[in-house]
Order: C-alpha cells, then structure tokens, then sequence
C-alpha cells in the first residue's frame, strides 16, 4: 500500500463500482483536460448515498471513475518536468480530496472508519450481524453480575433451630433476593471448635418464604417468634448477601442474628476491590492488547470463577473468588461497551446503544424467570456459568476492533476484516479502503512503552475536560449510592414497590423499559450535555429530597424514587456515551476505566466511613451528595459538543473538536430558548435576561421569608399559635432549649456572613462577569436553604452556620436588579407562611430550594457571561446593550491600587448613601423577620390571614418603585429639578411619611387601621428607592458597584441587629415591646432622612470625574489603534 503522500494508483478500482450522482461541476480543468468533465458530490450527498444508486450517470455526464481515470491516464502519458503535468496531478488529487467526508475534513488524520461504513451501507449484514454476538456475549456476564448483586449466597445451609415445627421449616430458604449493590455483605463469626461443630450438626437447609410476618418484627421480637434467646446461634457458619431494598423482607431482620461488622466490611471491601482493579485492567488491557483479545482473557476466567462460586463453602475462599469474579466482570463489560459503540457510526449510536441496554433489561427478566423456575440460587448461578462458557466460544465469531487495529497500523488486518466479514458483496467494496496511513503512527509505536493516558497531560484543554468528565462520574456514583442508601434505610411502607419477591423484580424490569425509552429519546433528539444536565438536576434533587425529613401531610416517595432510579441509569448511561466520543481511540477504554476507578473509589471509601461510623440512618451525606451534582452540571458548559461528530482515532482529532483556544461562547447549548423561537415570535434577549433575573431575585428575597413564617411553630411546644387545627403534634418542633435569644442569634447569623462579603462582592463585580455571579448566588442560596430543615433537627450549631453561608451567597445578588426583592417578599410571606400552616415548617425551605435550583437550570442554558456576546444576539439589540454599557462603564482594567479608597471613605455623599441604606435596611428586615409575628401576638390575627395581609405592603411598593423611578427619570429629563434636588426630594420625602405612619401605626389598636398605615407607610418607602437606592449611579458611575457593596455592608449589619433587639425588647415589654420596636424604626427613619437630605449630592464627584475621564481616552486610543492597524 502506498503512502499518504504520494498519489494512489489504485483510485480507478477504488471507484469503478461507484457511480457518483452530479451536484456540481469543478472549476475549468487546463487545456489539456477540458475534454474530460468531472461530476462531482458534495460530502454531505456522499455521506448519504445509497447502493441502489450505484451504476447510473447524471446528466448525461461521464462517471467520476471515467472521468478520473481519463486524467489519470493522461497524466501518464505526459512529461513529469513540465509545468503541465503537475497541473493536471495537482487538479487530479484536488478532485479526489473533494470526496471525502465532512468529518475526514474536519479532522486531522486521513483516517475515517465512519466514512468507510456509510459507504458500505450502514444497516448491513456486519451490524446485525455484530448486534447478535454481542447480546449473546453479554447476557450472561450481565445476569452473572446482577445474580451476585440480586441474590443471596448460602454454601450450604441455614441455621436449624430447636425444638421449632418441622412443616414450617420447609419455607426457610436456601435462596434470597438482594439488591444491585453490595452494600451489607453478612458474614459469621468464628466460634469455639466444640460449639462450632454442635452448631454445625444441627443446621439444615430449608425454605423460609413463608414468614413474611416475621418481617414486620423488631428483631427481640423475632427471636420469641422462633423461641430461640441462645446466643450462640450468632455464631452460625453462613455467609449471606443482604440488600433489602425497596422491601423489608423477612431476612432483613434474620440475619441480624448472624451479623458481623468486621467481616461484613471485609468481604465487601474486598470485592470493590476487585471492582475498582476490573476497571482499571480492562482499560489498560483493551488499549495495548486489543479489544476482542481482552474481552476473551477476563472473560475466560470470569467463566471459570462462575463454576467455582457455588462451591465455596468457606470463608477465605468465597472472598477471593468473589475479588476475582468482579473484577473479570468489570473488566469484560467495559471492553464489550467500547468495542460496540466504536464498531457503529454516529447515526446509529442511539439505536445500537438502546439495544444494548435492551439486552440488559431483558437479562433481569430472565433472571426474574429463573429464580421463579430453579427456585434455588446454586442451580441458577451453575446455569449462568454454562451460558457464560457457551458465550466464550461465540465471542471468537466477533471482530477486532477495526478502529483500533487502524491506529495500531495493522491496516491489513482492518482491511480483511471489513472486506471478509462485513459487507454483503465483496464485488461492490473498494479497493482501496483509505486506511493506509495514519498521522501519529510513528509517535504512537514509539510510545507504546508507556501508559497511553499519561500522554493526555500533555495537553491542557483534555487534561481540563478529563478532570470535568471525572466529576461527573464521580457525582453519578455517589446519586446512586444516595438513592441506595435511601431506598434501603427507609421505613416507610409506600416506598416498597411490592411485598412479592418476583413481582417487585417484574416491576423493576417495567421501570428500566421507561428508563431505555427515556435514553433513546434524549441521545436521538437532544444534545449530549442538555440531556445531562437535566438528568443530574432530576436526580440530584430526587435524592436530596428523598433523604430529607418527612413532612406530616405528604410524602409521595415511591413516585420520587422511581424518577431518581430512573434519572440516575440514564445518566449512567450517558456518561458512558459521552466519554466514548469526547477521547481518541488511543485512550479510549483507559480513560473510561480512570473514570470507573475514580467513582467506584469514592463509593468504597464514602460507604466503609459511613459504616465505621454508625452514619447508616444519617440523611445530611445524601443530600449533600445531590445538591453537589446539582452544582457541578454547570460545569458541562466546558465540555464540547459530541453529537454528531464521528469519533476521534488519536489526539489531534479529539483536539479537532474544539481547534482553538476555549471560547465558552462557541459551545454553549443552543436551545430553542436561546433562538429566540417562541410561539409569540422573536423574543429579545435583554427582556429574557431581565425576567430570569427578576425571578432569581424573587426566589432569593422569599428565602429571607421562610425562617419568619416557620419559627414559631418550629420553636412551639404548648400551643398552635397560628390558631389553625393542621399539625398540632407537638413532635414536629424543634427543640429550642426554652432560650428564645437563639432564635434571633439564628436569624442574625444570615446577616454575619452579608456583612462580611459585601463589600469584596462589589469590587468582584466590577472585575468578573456579574451573569455568572448573579447564577452560581441564587443556586448556593437555595441549595443551602434545603439543608436548612436537616440541620434544626441537629441542634442550633448548624443552622447558625448555614445562615451565615447563606449570607455570603446573598451578597452577589446585590449588583442586579431591585423591583425584585419586594415582588419575592410579596409572594414569599403569604407562601411561606401557607405551607407552614397547612403542611409543615420544613415545607417552605425545601419549596423555595427546589425553585432555586430550577431556576438556576434555565438561567444557564438562556445566559452568557457577557449579554453583548450572546451567540443569536440581533445587531440592532447588540447596539442597545453596547450603549447601556458605555452610560455606566467601569474602567479597562480596574486594579485595586488605582482605587480611590481615601476619597470614598471621606466623601460625604458617600457616607449619606451608606446611611440611607441602613435605615431602609432595617425597616425591610424587621418586616421580612417579624411581621408575621407582630401580627399573629400584638394583632391577634391567624396565621392564614396574617399571611395575605402581611404581603400587600410589599406587594404595592414594587409597584411604586417603577412609578416612581419613571416619574424621577422625567423630572431629570425635562430639567424641572437638578439630579440633587430629585434625589433628596425622592428619599426625605418617602422616608419622613413612612415614619409618620409607622408611628400612627405603633399606636394604633384597631387591626384594619393598623394594616392600612403599614401599607401607606410602605408605599411611601417606594419612593425613597428613586433617591438614595440609584445615588451611587450620579456621584461614581465607575465605582457603582464597590459603592453598592459598601452600602450593602453596612445595611446588613442592621440585619443583624434587628432580630436581637426585636426579641429582647418583646420578651421584656410584652404587649408594648412591639409598639417600641415600631417607635424604634420610626426614629432611625428621621436620622436618615436629616443626613441625607444634608449631605447627598447627585453629580459626579471629584475623585470619580479623572478615572471616568482615564477611561473614555484609554477606549478612544484602543478604537483609534484598531483603525489604524491595517
């Protein structure tokens, strides 16, 4: 075979079977071949063409094989000096280059298997073919690894116990039903020989499928049930496997009389060992020798290890050969999944892979049948190790792996393999294939020393995307080991799928049908990286809320579960494709053994510290393993686009793919979102970013709202004091230690961690995309605020602790929108306060947690770091945000020292901006934390009608904030006031009412004039908004944000001083505290509204006028350089 650089003289055979339709006529040969037209195709038509169209000429054209070879004959004739001829050679392979695929000129390699296929025809008579020793390969390694997951292993007997009726020990069985993981692995102690012979002598083998009331009893109990108290009986030399999840069955409790910690944790760390070594093995293995040849290694001795299993009787040798057993599984399943995907094209990957997880599917049913048949789990595992040897032989029908033998440059081999074995007619196949040479053939064999992997470090971008990858896998094992856990440790009878051992199987079976259909769907129609931030997000919450506390009105938990089992296989799935077509051919199986090794690490050490531990029943781990994957789906934005991209073969293919530098904006997912393809039409992308925004700031301001309406029934323990008749059981409240100071110490932590990162958070906003800021804020608000119920159960440490992180999440919200923290407060109160009274107290946290994180999917996918650069942006609204940014532009390049620190802090409109915001701080949180308060105990109103009217005010002064803010704006414009004049106005006059009506409001005792001069008294606080909330604006446009940040901070340090206050001064005045606490926020009104309205300015100041002016001459000379630089 010829090399790649030197024309091929066998090009006339390669197509003098193809006829190519004409699309298009090349540019004018030379002279001297004008005579000889060439019909063309285009690599689109050419990845498409079908057999039948074979032979036929368009337009009355000569073929390309004609056509080819008449220049090709030509050029032999012709003088190999003169310019001519390297005319008509250089037109010649132009001409050939042309045909190739669209993929094999994206990539760097000559190489294109998936070309080759699409040529061939890709439903032939090689992927039914190959379709069929797969399954038959992989059905038994399957059930064997769900039969050692599934069902319990006995050597030989089950304890006899005395003097018991001999009828009803026909139903104590040699056989019971498990789990998918190996999670509480049973095994005995050792005993004294005398005792242990006594022991051994009287135990039999029997069925025990008839007790299931022994099921539902505590274990003292079970023991009088079977009238045994003999503790010897813990002794009993037997080794089970026990994973009674979705169904407490009667072994569950049973063998807690032959439980032993120590052994348990060895036999199970022993066979993740095998595990984790299987993975690591089988991607080595597959990579250096070869797909089919490994697949034939572990899988002849993962054969052998089937046929020895039922024969271990002890103890030492049931360990090893379950080690050795696993890791043969794993290794050979890996290898087989590889080999499958990269022996079919990218069209048909999601039809060959739901086929795959078909078999698998149709392997539990099978075993389901089996058990239901045998009845007996030695028969069935002897049966699986025969279909296993049967498997062994049918594996040697499959192929290698022809991409892999391409890259190792056995070209000859690949070639013979497509040619023999894979095509229906070997007259209709090329001659020449295009797989003789290979780019990186040389520095591959050079290499082939060394780990293959370790050359991925090489690059930065794959090493990044290999850590990215990683993550994933690791947080996909650790959902499933949460859903485990959970499943397993739950008590609550409506989470068992059935109470029948084959009919909870068969149920299962139904479920993964769902969960193969759901795989297709999201692999055929959607994007590889949507599909998988949806299911982390389905699953990640499925988990978090499925270990969380239960609420007392409603707990659908079967249905949460079976959507986290089935977001959870799906995922797995997932990532399996993805890593498959995100790494060469070189790596392939090593990367994916790496990523296996990784997550199966990290469940064995999570499971065996849980277990040391005594943190089985603890729920805190699982949901902050499911708030984690949550967080870390963001991180698929960095992972390039797979889907529809044939596979890479080494290095530089897989670099293809994103060819240069990271830009964010080229791969982020385009759906039909972000097109702006709604059925009202073209939507702006402003208005979009403007309504997300506006409902993250909702969500983060009705957060502050949850804690309000559910502390007193958290903190009750003699009375409902929402004087509703729902959930007065006292159980549901939290311990407070009758010290009412902890409630407000908890309420104030949120307002330690503000007041802290304020401040950093403006000078971060000026330097960073605030976008991303504003997203990663909302996501960690809400994921916390979930926590929230878990850690009040636990004492006050941890709610202290989440408040104050809380806290430091808030703080990014600051630099964004206003309108929407009333709009929150307004729905939030009544919401909150609705859920508390008619579900629970924990219901508002995990509602607003849920919203959170929901929101925080959308915001991602609808958003780019920068609006500007949005990828579907219309120039006209390109131009509208551009000059948006140049009213209010911040400095090139903003450093720290060239910030006028001295100037900010001495600057009296400063210190009148940073007054103003504390007092309207405190009034806000004093409404946010105490108003249901207020008017549940100085109003005596219900907790339902305290709600409703507790939200007007909020709900009126979002209203005024626009009317105002319009009605300021059009005195600016039209020159009737100066900047100064409207501010001041604007903001004395809103505060100076609203402390009148507060003070009116202190006095009063008729509740609906109470309620009315709140709302008057709120409505006039809207128009304080227009005066000091945008003043940072007018005095230093270029240090808006580190201006809003040190106002921020000190508002919040009101925060922390309202609860501590409000609370000492009620719980020593009573009936009058709230009348002073009234008082009290009336008083710092009036200290506000005197400083401001003496010492704020509305012009830019001074020490902000130079830096503005810096910036617009730094923009002018990179614009000018621009212009001139040719």
């Amino acid at each position: 075979m010829q090399s790649g650089n030197k024309p091929l003289d066998s090009v006339e055979k390669a197509h003098s079977s193809h006829v190519l339709p004409l699309l298009q006529k090349e540019d004018a040969l030379e002279k001297s071949a004008q005579s000889h037209p060439v019909l063309l195709l285009s690599p689109a038509e050419h990845c498409d063409l079908k057999p039948n169209m074979m032979g036929h000429a368009v337009d009355n054209g000569k073929t390309f094989a004609e056509s080819y070879s008449s220049i090709q004959t030509e050029e032999a004739i012709m003088d190999e000096n003169t310019a001519e001829f390297h005319a008509v050679r250089n037109h010649r392979l132009n001409i050939r280059a042309m045909h190739r695929s669209r993929a094999q000129n994206l990539r760097t390699t000559p190489v294109d298997y998936d070309h080759i296929i699409k040529i061939m025809g890709r439903w032939n008579r090689w992927q039914i073919r190959l379709c069929i020793v797969f399954a038959f390969v992989l059905a038994p390694h399957i059930m064997n690894v769900f039969l050692n997951f599934y069902a319990m292993y006995l050597p030989k007997h089950w304890c006899y116990v005395k003097d018991f009726d001999s009828e009803k020990h026909k139903s104590i069985a040699d056989m019971e039903w498990n789990s998918w993981e190996i999670q509480d692995i049973v095994a005995p102690l050792e005993v004294a020989s005398d005792t242990g012979k006594s022991i051994r002598s009287s135990c039999q083998m029997y069925n025990r499928a008839n007790y299931h009331h022994l099921s539902h009893l505590p274990y003292e109990e079970a023991l009088e049930a079977i009238d045994n108290h003999n503790e010897s009986i813990i002794s009993c030399n037997q080794w089970m496997y026990d994973h009674s999840i979705l169904r407490d069955t009667v072994l569950t409790r049973w063998n807690i009389v032959c439980a032993n910690k120590a052994w348990k944790l060895l036999l199970y760390v022993g066979t993740s060992l095998g595990g984790l070594l299987g993975c690591a093995l089988g991607g080595v293995f597959g990579d250096r020798l070869g797909r089919r040849r490994t697949a034939l290694i572990f899988g002849s001795f993962g054969c052998v290890l089937s046929f020895i299993l039922p024969f271990s009787s002890d103890f030492p040798c049931l360990m090893i050969v379950k080690f050795a057993s696993v890791m043969c599984n794993e290794a050979l399943l890996l290898v087989l999944y590889v080999t499958f995907i990269e022996s079919v094209v990218d069209m048909d990957r999601p039809l060959m892979l739901t086929l795959w997880q078909t078999v698998v599917v149709v392997c539990r049913l099978l075993l389901v049948l089996m058990a239901y048949v045998l009845n007996s789990w030695t028969n069935m595992q002897t049966v699986i190790a025969v279909f296993s040897g049967i498997s062994m032989i049918i594996l040697l029908l499959a192929p290698e792996s022809p991409r892999w033998l391409i890259i190792n440059s056995k070209h000859s081999e690949a070639e013979s393999i497509v040619r023999n074995a894979f095509h229906v007619s070997l007259k209709t196949l090329p001659a020449d294939l295009e797989i003789v040479q290979h780019e990186e053939r040389p520095e591959f064999l050079g290499t082939m020393a060394k780990w293959n992997i370790m050359r991925l470090t090489k690059s930065v971008e794959m090493t990044k995307w290999l850590m990215i990858i990683i993550t994933f896998w690791i947080m996909a094992a650790l959902q499933e080991f949460s859903f485990n856990k959970q499943l397993k440790h739950s008590d609550d009878s409506s989470a068992r799928l059935s109470s029948n051992l084959h009919e909870h199987a068969l149920i299962l079976t139904v479920i993964n049908i769902f969960a193969v259909v759901i795989f297709f769907s999201l692999t055929k129609y959607f994007s590889r990286n949507n599909s998988l931030v949806f299911l982390f997000c389905m699953s990640g919450m499925t988990v978090a809320i499925c270990a969380m506390p239960k609420t007392t009105s409603m707990r659908p938990e079967l249905v949460m579960l079976v959507i986290g089992y089935v977001s959870t296989s799906v995922s797995k799935w997932l990532l399996y494709l993805m890593t498959v077509e995100l790494f060469p051919t070189v790596i392939r199986c090593s990367v994916i053994g790496l990523c296996a090794f990784c997550s199966n690490l990290c469940v064995t050490i999570i499971s065996v510290v849980i277990t040391s531990t005594g943190m089985e029943e603890n729920r805190i781990p699982c949901i902050c393993f499911g708030l984690l994957a949550l967080v870390c789906s963001a991180m698929i934005s960095y992972i390039p686009m797979c889907k529809g991209r044939t596979l890479p073969d080494t290095f530089k293919d897989t670099l293809s793919m994103r060819p240069n530098s990271p830009d964010l904006n080229e791969w982020i997912p385009k759906s039909r979102f972000i097109e702006g393809k709604f059925c009202c039409g073209y939507c702006p992308k402003r208005w979009v970013l403007a309504v997300l925004c506006h409902i993250g700031f909702a969500i983060a301001f009705g957060i502050r709202c949850n804690f309000g309406a559910a502390k007193m029934r958290m903190f009750q323990h003699h009375e409902d004091v929402y004087r509703t008749k729902n959930h007065t059981n006292i159980n549901e409240s939290v311990e407070s230690h009758g010290h009412g100071g902890l409630v407000a110490l908890v309420e104030s932590s949120f307002f330690y961690g503000a007041s802290i990162s304020y401040f950093p958070a403006g000078i971060i906003a000026a330097k960073f995309s605030p976008v991303r800021m504003f997203g990663f804020g909302v996501v960690t608000l809400s994921s916390l605020n979930l926590l929230l119920p878990v850690a009040f159960s636990n004492g006050f440490i941890f709610p202290i602790i989440i408040q104050f992180i809380q806290g430091l999440a808030h703080t990014k919200l600051a630099t964004t929108s206003i309108t929407g923290n009333y709009v929150g407060v307004f729905i939030g109160m009544p919401l909150s306060a609705l859920l508390v009274s008619h579900v629970s107290w924990q219901s508002p946290f995990y509602t607003y947690g849920i919203a959170g994180i929901t929101w925080f999917i959308f915001w991602m996918l609808l958003t780019v770091p920068d609006p500007a650069d949005h990828p579907t942006l219309s120039d006209k609204e390109k131009q509208l945000i551009l000059n948006g940014k140049n009213e209010t532009r911040t400095p090139v390049a903003l450093k720290l020292s060239e910030i006028p620190w001295k100037s900010i802090f001495t600057s009296a409109p400063v210190w009148a901006i940073i007054i103003a915001t504390f007092t309207r701080c405190w009034m806000m949180f004093t409404l946010i934390n105490d108003q249901l308060s207020y008017m549940t105990e100085a109003l005596g109103l219900s907790m339902d009608t305290s709600a409703l009217l507790a939200s007007i005010p909020h709900g009126i002064m979002s209203i005024t904030v626009i009317l105002s803010g319009r009605l300021a704006d059009m005195l600016r414009n039209k020159n009737i006031f100066t900047t100064t004049t409207v501010r001041k106005l604007f903001h004395c006059s809103g505060f100076a009412f609203e402390a009148l009506f507060l003070i009116g409001c202190a006095y009063s005792t008729n509740v609906i004039a109470a309620v009315t001069l709140m709302v008057i008294a709120r409505v006039f606080s809207g128009l304080a908004v227009s005066g000091s909330n945008v003043n940072h604006l007018d005095i230093a446009p270029c240090y808006a944000s580190i201006l809003t940040g040190l106002g921020q901070a000190f508002g919040q340090i009101s925060g922390i001083l309202t609860p501590l206050l409000t609370e000492y001064i009620v719980s020593i005045h009573e009936a009058k505290g709230w009348k002073l606490v009234l008082l009290s926020a009336a008083v710092i009104h009036v200290i506000g509204v005197f400083f401001f309205g003496i010492f704020a300015s509305g012009e830019v100041q001074p020490w902000a006028t130079k830096t503005l002016s810096t910036a617009e001459s730094a923009e002018d000379e990179a614009k000018q350089s621009a212009i001139e630089t040719p």
